[in-house]
């Protein structure tokens, strides 16, 4: 079994912002940082899918890609997101769009037949995770860093999560390129 998800990766600019705002806050205590490679904003999730059925979902993000044209989304805000118990994630949100929605709707239509999970977020919203963050009282205090106002969305890859001794890495297994608008 895979654990698999169409992605957004971020580009190099941006990320290289966000590495900056880590290094600047590693002093935090509870955040465990998002690894640089590890960027990126997820369209859907597809869950755990058998790895013989890999390549029939590749061929169907592909077709259904084929016509996407390219799109922007746009920088709103930074936000802990609180989970369960003292667990959290701090994102980078971005607006929300009916393009993005609308287009996570055709993934799952494609996918949802390899699908293992219930899907949890029906109308995802579209965002970063900067960090993982356990909390010990108080909210920290964070500064919002300047950032680009937009992220240009050129294509979407299929991403495998791959546990390793260092952590979670994100692996691309298919790259899918849009139609420049």
């Amino acid at each position: 079994m895979r654990r698999v998800f169409l992605s957004f990766p971020v580009a190099e600019k941006l990320s290289n912002q966000f590495l900056h705002f880590a290094y600047a806050h590693q002093h935090l205590t509870g955040f465990r940082w998002t690894r640089e490679n590890n960027f990126h904003i997820t369209l859907f999730f597809i869950g755990e899918v058998e790895e013989r059925n890999i390549p029939e979902i590749s061929v169907r993000l592909k077709r259904l890609l084929s016509n996407q044209t390219t799109f922007d989304l746009h920088f709103d805000h930074f936000e802990i997101k609180k989970g369960k118990g003292s667990h959290g994630i701090f994102w980078a949100r971005f607006h929300k769009r009916d393009e993005f929605s609308a287009l996570a709707r055709k993934v799952q239509d494609v996918v949802k037949e390899f699908m293992t999970i219930r899907i949890q977020h029906p109308d995802p919203i579209p965002h970063i995770t900067l960090a993982r963050v356990k909390f010990s009282g108080t909210e920290p205090a964070l500064t919002n860093p300047p950032l680009p106002e937009t992220q240009r969305i050129d294509h979407a890859e299929l991403w495998q999560t791959v546990q390793t001794n260092e952590g979670v890495r994100y692996d691309s297994l298919c790259r899918f390129d849009f139609i420049t608008a």
